[in-house]
């Protein structure tokens, strides 16, 4: 899959979680999830390519949380 694919599929699932109503205690909280989405290279470690996923993701939470952040 391509970058912009999983970056769709990641947005359909985020907005789905985000719509799931969750009760704690009696009151309800709003759950939401951020995602790093980066596309692998024929140089990439597996340790590198988990690093710049993360900072795609720390982009993400920076950037206001419930999102996809697709490195570029």
């Amino acid at each position: 899959p391509r970058p912009a694919d999983a970056e769709h599929v990641l947005n359909k699932a985020r907005t789905a979680i985000a719509a799931i109503p969750f009760h704690f205690k009696s009151q309800q909280i709003q759950i939401t999830i951020s995602f790093g989405v980066v596309a692998a290279t024929a140089d990439d470690s597996v340790e590198s390519l988990f690093s710049r996923a993360d900072k795609a993701l720390y982009q993400a939470k920076q950037a206001g949380r419930n999102q996809v952040h697709r490195a570029r």
